[in-house]
Protein backbone atom coordinates (compact mmCIF):
# COMPACT_ATOMS: atom_id res chain seq x y z
CA UNK A 1 0.00 0.00 0.00
CA UNK A 2 2.76 2.17 0.93
CA UNK A 3 4.80 1.74 -2.44
CA UNK A 4 1.66 2.48 -4.47
CA UNK A 5 0.86 5.55 -3.02
CA UNK A 6 4.05 7.02 -3.24
CA UNK A 7 3.95 5.66 -7.29
CA UNK A 8 0.63 7.80 -7.60
CA UNK A 9 2.06 10.87 -5.36
CA UNK A 10 4.97 10.67 -8.02
CA UNK A 11 2.58 10.66 -11.17
CA UNK A 12 0.83 13.60 -9.76
CA UNK A 13 3.50 15.57 -9.19
CA UNK A 14 4.76 15.04 -12.85
CA UNK A 15 1.79 15.94 -14.09
CA UNK A 16 1.54 19.18 -12.30
CA UNK A 17 5.51 19.82 -13.30
CA UNK A 18 4.04 18.84 -17.21
CA UNK A 19 0.94 21.28 -16.90
CA UNK A 20 3.86 24.38 -15.44
CA UNK A 21 6.07 23.33 -18.37
CA UNK A 22 3.35 24.21 -20.86
CA UNK A 23 3.64 27.38 -22.76
CA UNK A 24 0.55 30.06 -22.04
CA UNK A 25 -1.79 31.03 -24.77
CA UNK A 26 -0.39 34.23 -26.52
CA UNK A 27 -3.56 36.02 -24.59
CA UNK A 28 -3.26 34.29 -21.39
CA UNK A 29 0.94 35.93 -21.96
CA UNK A 30 -0.77 39.06 -22.84
CA UNK A 31 -3.06 39.28 -19.26
CA UNK A 32 -0.17 37.83 -17.50
CA UNK A 33 2.02 40.39 -18.29
CA UNK A 34 -0.55 43.56 -17.85
CA UNK A 35 -0.54 42.53 -14.24
CA UNK A 36 3.40 42.35 -13.58
CA UNK A 37 3.84 45.86 -15.08
CA UNK A 38 0.85 47.09 -13.18
CA UNK A 39 2.34 45.65 -10.06
CA UNK A 40 5.94 46.44 -10.45
CA UNK A 41 6.97 49.68 -12.73
CA UNK A 42 10.44 47.48 -12.94
CA UNK A 43 8.20 45.13 -15.55
CA UNK A 44 7.95 48.03 -18.22
CA UNK A 45 10.39 46.39 -20.66
CA UNK A 46 7.44 43.90 -21.06
CA UNK A 47 5.11 46.31 -22.51
CA UNK A 48 6.80 46.01 -25.88
CA UNK A 49 6.30 42.71 -26.32
CA UNK A 50 2.26 43.56 -25.71
CA UNK A 51 2.67 46.15 -28.32
CA UNK A 52 4.30 43.43 -30.95
CA UNK A 53 1.16 41.30 -30.39
CA UNK A 54 -0.86 44.05 -31.88
CA UNK A 55 1.33 43.65 -35.21
CA UNK A 56 2.49 40.29 -35.77
CA UNK A 57 -0.81 38.25 -34.41
CA UNK A 58 -3.78 37.60 -36.87
CA UNK A 59 -5.60 35.72 -34.09
CA UNK A 60 -8.79 38.23 -33.18
CA UNK A 61 -8.29 36.53 -29.39
CA UNK A 62 -5.10 37.69 -28.95
CA UNK A 63 -5.91 41.08 -30.82
CA UNK A 64 -8.32 41.47 -28.55
CA UNK A 65 -6.06 40.39 -25.16
CA UNK A 66 -3.89 43.06 -26.28
CA UNK A 67 -6.07 45.91 -26.74
CA UNK A 68 -7.50 45.30 -23.79
CA UNK A 69 -4.14 45.01 -21.34
CA UNK A 70 -3.14 48.06 -23.86
CA UNK A 71 -6.23 50.16 -22.84
CA UNK A 72 -5.42 49.38 -19.05
CA UNK A 73 -1.72 49.74 -19.57
CA UNK A 74 -1.91 53.48 -21.06
CA UNK A 75 -4.80 54.68 -18.97
CA UNK A 76 -2.54 53.82 -15.75
CA UNK A 77 0.53 55.85 -17.04
CA UNK A 78 -1.68 58.51 -18.39
CA UNK A 79 -3.62 59.33 -15.39
CA UNK A 80 0.63 59.57 -13.65
CA UNK A 81 1.63 61.62 -16.35
CA UNK A 82 4.07 58.70 -18.23
CA UNK A 83 2.99 59.42 -21.43
CA UNK A 84 3.21 63.11 -21.25
CA UNK A 85 5.83 65.26 -22.91
CA UNK A 86 4.82 68.59 -21.99
CA UNK A 87 6.78 70.81 -20.21
CA UNK A 88 4.79 71.81 -17.86
CA UNK A 89 3.31 68.28 -17.19
CA UNK A 90 6.88 67.03 -17.02
CA UNK A 91 7.53 69.76 -14.43
CA UNK A 92 4.47 68.69 -12.18
CA UNK A 93 4.92 65.19 -12.29
CA UNK A 94 8.39 65.09 -11.63
CA UNK A 95 9.81 63.92 -8.04
CA UNK A 96 10.49 66.85 -5.82
CA UNK A 97 14.37 65.38 -6.07
CA UNK A 98 16.23 68.11 -7.15
CA UNK A 99 19.35 65.22 -8.04
CA UNK A 100 19.60 66.22 -11.84
CA UNK A 101 20.35 62.24 -12.95
CA UNK A 102 16.83 61.48 -11.72
CA UNK A 103 15.31 64.51 -13.80
CA UNK A 104 17.50 63.33 -16.99
CA UNK A 105 16.33 59.91 -16.38
CA UNK A 106 12.67 61.19 -15.80
CA UNK A 107 12.51 62.55 -18.92
CA UNK A 108 13.90 59.87 -21.40
CA UNK A 109 11.44 57.35 -19.41
CA UNK A 110 8.73 59.84 -20.26
CA UNK A 111 10.05 60.48 -23.55
CA UNK A 112 10.08 56.38 -24.23
CA UNK A 113 6.80 56.04 -22.82
CA UNK A 114 5.19 58.25 -25.12
CA UNK A 115 7.14 57.04 -27.85
CA UNK A 116 4.93 53.54 -26.69
CA UNK A 117 1.76 55.49 -26.77
CA UNK A 118 1.51 56.82 -30.32
CA UNK A 119 3.18 53.29 -31.54
CA UNK A 120 -0.39 51.92 -29.15
CA UNK A 121 -2.09 55.09 -30.80
CA UNK A 122 -0.70 53.93 -34.34
CA UNK A 123 -2.32 50.32 -34.16
CA UNK A 124 -5.77 51.41 -32.73
CA UNK A 125 -6.66 53.60 -34.89
CA UNK A 126 -5.36 50.94 -37.80
CA UNK A 127 -7.86 48.70 -36.10
CA UNK A 128 -10.74 50.92 -36.79
CA UNK A 129 -9.85 51.88 -40.07
CA UNK A 130 -9.72 47.58 -40.83
CA UNK A 131 -10.61 44.83 -38.46
CA UNK A 132 -12.96 42.66 -37.37
CA UNK A 133 -16.23 44.45 -35.97
CA UNK A 134 -15.93 43.48 -32.44
CA UNK A 135 -12.23 44.43 -32.53
CA UNK A 136 -13.27 47.66 -34.20
CA UNK A 137 -15.98 48.59 -31.32
CA UNK A 138 -13.18 47.60 -29.09
CA UNK A 139 -10.16 49.93 -30.17
CA UNK A 140 -12.82 53.15 -31.07
CA UNK A 141 -13.76 52.48 -27.19
CA UNK A 142 -10.40 52.26 -25.88
CA UNK A 143 -9.34 55.33 -28.39
CA UNK A 144 -11.99 57.75 -26.35
CA UNK A 145 -10.99 56.40 -23.39
CA UNK A 146 -7.53 57.79 -24.06
CA UNK A 147 -9.17 61.03 -24.80
CA UNK A 148 -10.48 61.90 -21.96
CA UNK A 149 -7.06 60.38 -19.75
CA UNK A 150 -5.57 63.07 -21.69
CA UNK A 151 -7.74 65.48 -20.59
CA UNK A 152 -8.65 64.59 -16.93
CA UNK A 153 -4.57 64.08 -16.88
CA UNK A 154 -3.91 67.54 -17.74
CA UNK A 155 -6.68 69.25 -15.80
CA UNK A 156 -5.01 67.84 -12.88
CA UNK A 157 -1.69 68.89 -13.13
CA UNK A 158 -2.02 72.61 -14.82
CA UNK A 159 -5.16 73.26 -12.70
CA UNK A 160 -6.76 75.59 -15.39
CA UNK A 161 -10.19 75.62 -13.60
CA UNK A 162 -11.41 78.19 -16.09
CA UNK A 163 -10.40 76.78 -19.37
CA UNK A 164 -11.44 73.79 -21.70
CA UNK A 165 -9.21 72.29 -23.70
CA UNK A 166 -10.29 69.31 -25.78
CA UNK A 167 -7.63 66.39 -27.11
CA UNK A 168 -8.29 67.12 -30.33
CA UNK A 169 -4.64 65.71 -31.99
CA UNK A 170 -5.60 62.05 -31.04
CA UNK A 171 -9.56 62.81 -31.81
CA UNK A 172 -8.74 64.18 -34.91
CA UNK A 173 -7.55 61.11 -35.80
CA UNK A 174 -10.31 58.42 -34.60
CA UNK A 175 -12.61 60.88 -36.98
CA UNK A 176 -10.35 60.59 -39.68
CA UNK A 177 -10.36 56.65 -39.68
CA UNK A 178 -14.26 56.72 -39.05
CA UNK A 179 -14.25 58.43 -42.37
CA UNK A 180 -11.83 56.35 -44.33
CA UNK A 181 -12.67 52.55 -42.32
CA UNK A 182 -13.33 50.28 -45.31
CA UNK A 183 -14.84 47.66 -42.77
CA UNK A 184 -18.12 49.37 -41.58
CA UNK A 185 -20.83 46.45 -42.26
CA UNK A 186 -24.02 48.44 -42.57
CA UNK A 187 -22.32 51.24 -40.80
CA UNK A 188 -21.91 49.66 -37.74
CA UNK A 189 -18.77 50.89 -36.50
CA UNK A 190 -20.62 54.54 -36.76
CA UNK A 191 -24.08 53.71 -35.14
CA UNK A 192 -21.89 52.40 -31.62
CA UNK A 193 -20.22 55.78 -32.25
CA UNK A 194 -23.79 57.11 -32.08
CA UNK A 195 -23.33 56.89 -28.48
CA UNK A 196 -20.36 59.35 -28.27
CA UNK A 197 -22.25 61.76 -29.87
CA UNK A 198 -25.18 62.45 -27.86
CA UNK A 199 -22.40 64.55 -25.84
CA UNK A 200 -22.11 68.27 -27.18
CA UNK A 201 -18.34 68.50 -26.99
CA UNK A 202 -17.72 65.61 -28.72
CA UNK A 203 -20.40 66.34 -31.33
CA UNK A 204 -18.56 69.93 -31.92
CA UNK A 205 -15.75 68.58 -32.59
CA UNK A 206 -16.19 65.77 -34.79
CA UNK A 207 -18.15 68.28 -37.01
CA UNK A 208 -15.06 70.42 -36.78
CA UNK A 209 -12.73 67.72 -37.81
CA UNK A 210 -15.05 66.24 -40.45
CA UNK A 211 -14.90 70.03 -42.08
CA UNK A 212 -11.28 70.11 -41.94
CA UNK A 213 -10.77 66.59 -43.77
CA UNK A 214 -13.74 67.16 -46.48
CA UNK A 215 -11.77 70.41 -47.67
CA UNK A 216 -8.30 68.37 -48.16
CA UNK A 217 -7.91 67.98 -51.85
CA UNK A 218 -9.02 64.09 -52.55
CA UNK A 219 -8.30 64.44 -55.94
CA UNK A 220 -5.86 61.95 -55.92
CA UNK A 221 -7.49 58.88 -54.48
CA UNK A 222 -8.85 56.17 -56.00
CA UNK A 223 -13.07 56.01 -56.79
CA UNK A 224 -13.37 53.03 -54.15
CA UNK A 225 -11.78 54.86 -52.00
CA UNK A 226 -13.43 58.22 -51.95
CA UNK A 227 -16.50 56.25 -52.03
CA UNK A 228 -15.92 54.80 -48.82
CA UNK A 229 -14.99 58.53 -47.58
CA UNK A 230 -18.03 59.78 -49.18
CA UNK A 231 -20.55 57.15 -47.73
CA UNK A 232 -18.87 57.04 -44.46
CA UNK A 233 -19.00 60.72 -44.09
CA UNK A 234 -22.88 61.07 -44.87
CA UNK A 235 -24.07 58.75 -42.64
CA UNK A 236 -21.85 60.27 -39.89
CA UNK A 237 -22.98 63.84 -40.35
CA UNK A 238 -26.83 62.40 -40.28
CA UNK A 239 -25.94 61.31 -36.95
CA UNK A 240 -24.91 64.62 -35.15
CA UNK A 241 -27.86 66.55 -33.56
CA UNK A 242 -27.70 69.67 -33.40
CA UNK A 243 -28.82 72.12 -30.55
CA UNK A 244 -31.33 74.80 -31.55
CA UNK A 245 -30.95 76.84 -28.27
CA UNK A 246 -28.21 77.04 -24.98
CA UNK A 247 -30.82 75.10 -23.35
CA UNK A 248 -30.12 71.96 -25.55
CA UNK A 249 -26.53 71.87 -24.74
CA UNK A 250 -25.99 70.36 -21.27
CA UNK A 251 -23.81 67.22 -21.78
CA UNK A 252 -20.54 66.91 -21.96
CA UNK A 253 -18.14 63.95 -23.00
CA UNK A 254 -14.87 65.50 -21.03
CA UNK A 255 -15.80 66.66 -17.13
CA UNK A 256 -14.13 67.46 -14.33
CA UNK A 257 -13.36 65.09 -11.60
CA UNK A 258 -15.12 67.14 -9.05
CA UNK A 259 -18.26 68.08 -11.71
CA UNK A 260 -19.84 71.00 -9.32
CA UNK A 261 -16.56 72.35 -8.75
CA UNK A 262 -17.66 73.58 -12.94
CA UNK A 263 -18.03 77.18 -13.11
CA UNK A 264 -20.37 78.29 -16.37
CA UNK A 265 -17.55 79.83 -18.13
CA UNK A 266 -15.76 76.37 -18.44
CA UNK A 267 -16.60 75.41 -21.80
CA UNK A 268 -16.75 78.69 -23.38
CA UNK A 269 -17.97 78.62 -26.78
CA UNK A 270 -19.15 74.82 -26.52
CA UNK A 271 -22.08 76.62 -24.41
CA UNK A 272 -23.56 78.76 -27.27
CA UNK A 273 -26.01 76.30 -29.76
CA UNK A 274 -24.26 79.03 -32.69
CA UNK A 275 -20.80 77.80 -33.32
CA UNK A 276 -22.48 74.16 -33.25
CA UNK A 277 -24.22 75.86 -36.80
CA UNK A 278 -21.38 77.14 -37.58
CA UNK A 279 -19.47 73.76 -37.80
CA UNK A 280 -22.15 71.99 -38.84
CA UNK A 281 -22.44 74.71 -42.00
CA UNK A 282 -18.90 74.33 -42.81
CA UNK A 283 -19.06 70.51 -42.55
CA UNK A 284 -22.02 69.89 -45.11
CA UNK A 285 -20.87 72.53 -47.47
CA UNK A 286 -17.14 71.14 -48.03
CA UNK A 287 -19.19 67.28 -48.05
CA UNK A 288 -20.83 68.35 -50.89
CA UNK A 289 -18.25 70.10 -53.12
CA UNK A 290 -17.22 66.00 -53.44
CA UNK A 291 -17.71 63.87 -55.99
CA UNK A 292 -20.89 62.53 -54.81
CA UNK A 293 -22.05 59.15 -56.28
CA UNK A 294 -25.24 58.99 -57.44
CA UNK A 295 -26.82 57.42 -54.81
CA UNK A 296 -25.39 59.76 -51.99
CA UNK A 297 -26.30 62.23 -54.11
CA UNK A 298 -29.94 61.41 -54.44
CA UNK A 299 -30.35 60.56 -50.55
CA UNK A 300 -28.49 64.33 -49.88
CA UNK A 301 -30.94 66.25 -51.81
CA UNK A 302 -33.66 64.13 -50.27
CA UNK A 303 -32.89 65.41 -46.34
CA UNK A 304 -31.13 68.96 -47.27
CA UNK A 305 -34.62 70.63 -46.51
CA UNK A 306 -35.57 68.85 -43.92
CA UNK A 307 -32.36 67.92 -41.90
CA UNK A 308 -29.48 70.43 -43.24
CA UNK A 309 -31.25 74.00 -43.68
CA UNK A 310 -32.83 74.19 -40.53
CA UNK A 311 -30.06 73.67 -38.98
CA UNK A 312 -27.57 76.61 -41.06
CA UNK A 313 -26.83 79.92 -40.18
CA UNK A 314 -27.00 81.11 -43.66
CA UNK A 315 -29.07 78.17 -46.23
CA UNK A 316 -28.11 80.57 -49.26
CA UNK A 317 -24.64 78.71 -49.03
CA UNK A 318 -26.37 75.78 -50.67
CA UNK A 319 -27.64 78.40 -54.21
CA UNK A 320 -24.92 77.12 -56.05
CA UNK A 321 -25.07 73.30 -55.62
CA UNK A 322 -29.12 73.40 -55.46
CA UNK A 323 -29.21 75.28 -58.66
CA UNK A 324 -26.73 73.36 -60.46
CA UNK A 325 -28.30 70.04 -59.45
CA UNK A 326 -31.73 71.68 -60.69
CA UNK A 327 -29.75 72.07 -64.23
CA UNK A 328 -28.75 68.54 -64.17
CA UNK A 329 -31.98 67.58 -64.81
CA UNK A 330 -34.53 64.02 -64.55
CA UNK A 331 -34.79 62.61 -60.78
CA UNK A 332 -31.75 65.03 -59.30
CA UNK A 333 -33.73 68.09 -60.39
CA UNK A 334 -36.95 66.38 -58.71
CA UNK A 335 -35.00 65.93 -55.53
CA UNK A 336 -33.13 69.00 -55.86
CA UNK A 337 -37.08 71.42 -56.19
CA UNK A 338 -37.38 70.94 -52.45
CA UNK A 339 -34.15 73.08 -51.51
CA UNK A 340 -35.07 75.58 -54.29
CA UNK A 341 -38.45 76.14 -52.67
CA UNK A 342 -37.48 77.36 -49.35
CA UNK A 343 -35.18 79.54 -51.09
CA UNK A 344 -37.86 81.25 -53.08
CA UNK A 345 -40.29 81.22 -50.54
CA UNK A 346 -38.28 82.15 -46.95
CA UNK A 347 -34.77 83.49 -48.77
CA UNK A 348 -36.33 85.45 -51.27
CA UNK A 349 -34.06 83.50 -54.15
CA UNK A 350 -34.53 85.27 -57.74
CA UNK A 351 -34.19 82.61 -59.98
CA UNK A 352 -34.20 83.14 -63.78
CA UNK A 353 -36.33 80.59 -66.06
CA UNK A 354 -37.60 78.95 -63.10
CA UNK A 355 -40.58 77.94 -64.53
CA UNK A 356 -39.24 76.97 -67.99
CA UNK A 357 -36.88 74.24 -66.39
CA UNK A 358 -39.97 73.42 -63.85
CA UNK A 359 -41.82 73.03 -66.56
CA UNK A 360 -39.33 70.49 -68.66
CA UNK A 361 -39.42 68.57 -65.74
CA UNK A 362 -42.95 67.75 -65.90
CA UNK A 363 -42.97 63.94 -68.20
CA UNK A 364 -43.79 60.62 -67.53
CA UNK A 365 -40.77 59.67 -64.70
CA UNK A 366 -42.27 62.47 -62.43
CA UNK A 367 -45.10 60.64 -62.26
CA UNK A 368 -43.51 57.20 -61.16
CA UNK A 369 -40.60 58.74 -59.32
CA UNK A 370 -40.40 57.65 -55.21
CA UNK A 371 -40.45 61.28 -55.03
CA UNK A 372 -43.55 62.01 -57.22
CA UNK A 373 -45.95 62.68 -54.34
CA UNK A 374 -43.95 65.82 -53.17
CA UNK A 375 -42.77 66.91 -56.63
CA UNK A 376 -46.61 67.50 -57.41
CA UNK A 377 -47.05 69.12 -53.96
CA UNK A 378 -44.30 71.75 -54.23
CA UNK A 379 -45.93 72.12 -58.31
CA UNK A 380 -49.31 73.10 -56.88
CA UNK A 381 -47.91 75.23 -54.39
CA UNK A 382 -45.76 76.90 -57.57
CA UNK A 383 -48.72 77.41 -59.74
CA UNK A 384 -50.62 79.06 -57.07
CA UNK A 385 -49.81 82.40 -57.79
CA UNK A 386 -52.02 84.37 -59.58
CA UNK A 387 -50.22 86.43 -61.05
CA UNK A 388 -48.33 83.88 -63.35
CA UNK A 389 -48.75 84.42 -67.03
CA UNK A 390 -52.11 82.43 -68.51
CA UNK A 391 -49.53 80.77 -71.33
CA UNK A 392 -48.11 79.53 -68.31
CA UNK A 393 -50.36 77.97 -66.81
CA UNK A 394 -52.30 76.53 -69.88
CA UNK A 395 -48.61 74.87 -71.46
CA UNK A 396 -48.69 72.77 -67.69
CA UNK A 397 -52.30 71.95 -67.99
CA UNK A 398 -52.03 70.82 -71.59
CA UNK A 399 -48.61 68.98 -71.18
CA UNK A 400 -50.29 66.75 -68.08
CA UNK A 401 -53.22 66.01 -69.75
CA UNK A 402 -51.41 64.45 -73.20
CA UNK A 403 -49.17 62.32 -70.75
CA UNK A 404 -51.74 61.44 -68.86
CA UNK A 405 -52.80 59.43 -72.29
CA UNK A 406 -49.52 57.46 -71.74
CA UNK A 407 -49.91 56.42 -67.95
CA UNK A 408 -51.40 53.92 -65.90
CA UNK A 409 -54.63 54.87 -63.88
CA UNK A 410 -53.18 55.67 -60.87
CA UNK A 411 -50.85 58.34 -62.81
CA UNK A 412 -53.89 59.36 -64.81
CA UNK A 413 -55.79 60.11 -61.66
CA UNK A 414 -53.61 62.53 -60.09
CA UNK A 415 -53.06 64.43 -64.04
CA UNK A 416 -57.03 64.57 -64.27
CA UNK A 417 -57.26 66.30 -60.37
CA UNK A 418 -53.70 68.23 -61.01
CA UNK A 419 -55.46 69.64 -64.23
CA UNK A 420 -59.00 70.64 -62.46
CA UNK A 421 -57.80 72.47 -59.58
CA UNK A 422 -55.49 74.63 -61.99
CA UNK A 423 -58.49 75.43 -64.19
CA UNK A 424 -60.39 76.56 -60.79
CA UNK A 425 -57.70 78.68 -59.81
CA UNK A 426 -57.63 79.68 -62.79
CA UNK A 427 -60.21 80.52 -64.69
CA UNK A 428 -58.84 82.04 -67.90
CA UNK A 429 -57.76 78.63 -68.94
CA UNK A 430 -61.02 77.47 -69.52
CA UNK A 431 -61.92 78.37 -72.90
CA UNK A 432 -59.43 75.50 -73.49
CA UNK A 433 -62.10 72.43 -72.83
CA UNK A 434 -64.44 73.45 -75.38
CA UNK A 435 -62.62 74.95 -77.79
CA UNK A 436 -62.79 73.61 -81.15
CA UNK A 437 -62.09 76.99 -83.30
CA UNK A 438 -59.09 79.09 -83.29
CA UNK A 439 -58.88 82.73 -83.07
CA UNK A 440 -60.21 83.59 -86.71
CA UNK A 441 -63.15 80.98 -85.97
CA UNK A 442 -61.61 78.86 -88.16
CA UNK A 443 -62.09 74.82 -87.34
CA UNK A 444 -58.70 73.44 -85.67
CA UNK A 445 -58.18 70.33 -87.53
CA UNK A 446 -54.76 69.51 -86.30
CA UNK A 447 -53.29 70.25 -82.73
CA UNK A 448 -50.97 72.97 -82.75
CA UNK A 449 -49.46 72.40 -79.29
CA UNK A 450 -45.36 71.39 -79.35
CA UNK A 451 -45.20 68.25 -77.10
CA UNK A 452 -41.62 68.63 -77.80
CA UNK A 453 -40.48 72.48 -76.70
CA UNK A 454 -39.44 72.96 -73.58
CA UNK A 455 -40.29 76.30 -72.78
CA UNK A 456 -44.02 77.26 -71.93
CA UNK A 457 -44.06 80.32 -74.09
CA UNK A 458 -43.21 78.94 -77.44
CA UNK A 459 -45.27 75.78 -76.92
CA UNK A 460 -48.52 76.94 -78.50
CA UNK A 461 -50.88 75.50 -75.56
CA UNK A 462 -52.91 78.75 -75.91
CA UNK A 463 -54.12 77.82 -79.07
CA UNK A 464 -54.66 74.51 -78.58
CA UNK A 465 -57.34 72.61 -76.69
CA UNK A 466 -57.62 69.32 -73.59
CA UNK A 467 -58.92 67.84 -76.50
CA UNK A 468 -57.24 64.45 -74.33
CA UNK A 469 -60.15 64.86 -71.79
CA UNK A 470 -62.64 63.56 -74.41
CA UNK A 471 -60.32 60.58 -74.89
CA UNK A 472 -59.66 59.78 -71.01
CA UNK A 473 -63.39 59.51 -70.50
CA UNK A 474 -63.11 56.30 -72.30
CA UNK A 475 -60.76 54.86 -69.90
CA UNK A 476 -61.09 51.60 -69.41
CA UNK A 477 -60.81 52.80 -65.64
CA UNK A 478 -64.27 53.99 -64.48
CA UNK A 479 -62.56 56.07 -62.00
CA UNK A 480 -60.35 57.88 -64.39
CA UNK A 481 -63.90 58.23 -66.63
CA UNK A 482 -65.61 59.50 -63.79
CA UNK A 483 -62.73 62.27 -63.20
CA UNK A 484 -62.85 63.28 -66.95
CA UNK A 485 -66.40 63.55 -66.76
CA UNK A 486 -66.64 66.21 -64.07
CA UNK A 487 -64.66 68.66 -67.34
CA UNK A 488 -68.29 68.85 -68.72
CA UNK A 489 -70.15 70.07 -65.33
CA UNK A 490 -69.68 73.27 -64.33
CA UNK A 491 -67.31 73.87 -61.52
CA UNK A 492 -67.13 74.84 -57.81
CA UNK A 493 -64.36 76.82 -56.63
CA UNK A 494 -63.62 74.24 -54.14
CA UNK A 495 -60.06 72.48 -54.56
CA UNK A 496 -59.97 68.81 -54.47
CA UNK A 497 -57.02 67.51 -52.60
CA UNK A 498 -54.19 66.16 -54.52
CA UNK A 499 -52.52 63.90 -51.79
CA UNK A 500 -55.76 61.31 -52.03
CA UNK A 501 -54.61 60.26 -55.47
CA UNK A 502 -50.47 60.32 -55.16
CA UNK A 503 -50.09 58.17 -53.01
CA UNK A 504 -51.88 55.46 -55.53
CA UNK A 505 -49.95 53.10 -57.31
CA UNK A 506 -51.30 50.22 -60.06
CA UNK A 507 -50.52 47.66 -57.39
CA UNK A 508 -52.95 49.39 -55.12
CA UNK A 509 -55.40 49.95 -57.38
CA UNK A 510 -55.20 46.15 -58.66
CA UNK A 511 -54.85 45.15 -55.42
CA UNK A 512 -57.72 47.04 -54.16
CA UNK A 513 -60.04 45.87 -56.86
CA UNK A 514 -59.17 41.97 -56.30
CA UNK A 515 -59.68 42.46 -52.40
CA UNK A 516 -63.52 43.96 -52.99
CA UNK A 517 -66.08 42.30 -52.16
CA UNK A 518 -68.34 40.85 -54.77
CA UNK A 519 -71.65 40.92 -54.86
CA UNK A 520 -73.74 37.42 -54.30
CA UNK A 521 -76.46 37.86 -56.99
CA UNK A 522 -74.62 38.98 -59.99
CA UNK A 523 -76.82 40.10 -62.71
CA UNK A 524 -75.93 37.97 -65.96
CA UNK A 525 -78.23 39.34 -68.44
CA UNK A 526 -79.91 43.27 -69.08
CA UNK A 527 -83.63 41.54 -70.08
CA UNK A 528 -85.85 39.65 -67.94
CA UNK A 529 -85.82 35.83 -69.84
CA UNK A 530 -89.62 34.63 -70.64
CA UNK A 531 -88.65 31.45 -71.01
CA UNK A 532 -85.27 28.86 -71.32
CA UNK A 533 -85.48 30.00 -75.32
CA UNK A 534 -88.02 32.85 -76.09
CA UNK A 535 -90.57 31.80 -79.16
CA UNK A 536 -88.94 35.69 -80.75
CA UNK A 537 -85.41 34.60 -81.02
CA UNK A 538 -84.27 33.21 -84.61
CA UNK A 539 -82.97 29.70 -83.27
CA UNK A 540 -86.31 28.10 -84.40
CA UNK A 541 -85.43 28.26 -87.82
CA UNK A 542 -82.81 25.48 -87.26
CA UNK A 543 -85.79 22.89 -86.70
CA UNK A 544 -88.60 22.16 -88.27
CA UNK A 545 -91.92 22.18 -87.04
CA UNK A 546 -92.07 18.35 -86.08
CA UNK A 547 -89.06 18.69 -83.86
CA UNK A 548 -90.53 22.06 -82.57
CA UNK A 549 -93.46 20.20 -80.92
CA UNK A 550 -91.22 17.46 -79.85
CA UNK A 551 -89.48 19.84 -77.82
CA UNK A 552 -92.18 21.46 -76.77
Amino acid sequence: MTKRTHQSNKTSDDTVKKKRSCPLSEAEDIQRKTQQILANQENINQLVDILNYCQSSDNNQTINAAVVGLSKLFSHFIANGDCMISQNLNENFESKDDNEDNRNCSKIYNSWMHKQYLTCQRYFIGFVHNADVNIQELALTALMTFVSNEFMAKQAVTHSDHVFEFPNMLFYRIVEALLFSDKTDEKMLIKKFNRFLKYSDVAYYTLKNIGTLTALNHSEIDKPKNEILVENTFYLLRSIKIPNNNEDISSFFLTKANADSVSDDFYGKLKDHRVYKKVFSKAWLNFLRLKLPSKIYKKALAILHTEVMPNMLNPKLLIDFLTDSYNLGGAISLLALNGLFILIHEHNLDYPDFYKKLYALVDTNAFVAKSSARFFYLLDLFLTSTHLPTYVVAAFAKKICRIALLLNPAGAMVAMTFVCNLIKRHSSIKTLIHRSSDENNSKILSDPYLMGENDPAKCKAMESSLWELQTLMEHYHPKVTSLAELFKKPMTSTETDISDYTDQTFRTILEKELNSKVPEDVALEFKIPMGLIPTSTEIWKFWSYNDRMEIS
